[in-house]
């Protein structure tokens, strides 16, 4: 099926949180499995995304985050 062409992303930043309970957040634009161009706005860093992807897109999703988070498959 589909949603094995996919992977999980978890959202990661190099922004380092000091200020503790507060998240930092994250826009993170992807395209799903089904084919679809999401953007995830003020997503919490630290947390995987509820879908499976196929594209974490550079325009869209903050500097901080773009080579950091992690796929997996």
């Amino acid at each position: 099926g589909k949603s094995s062409e996919g992977c999980l992303l978890y959202v990661a930043s190099t922004t380092t949180v000091t200020d503790i309970p507060s998240t930092y957040v994250a826009s993170i634009r992807v395209k799903t499995v089904a084919g679809n161009d999401v953007t995830f706005l003020n997503f919490p860093v630290g947390q995987y995304l509820p879908v499976q992807i196929t594209q974490l897109y550079s325009s869209g999703t903050t500097l901080g985050s773009r080579n950091v988070c992690l796929a997996i498959w």
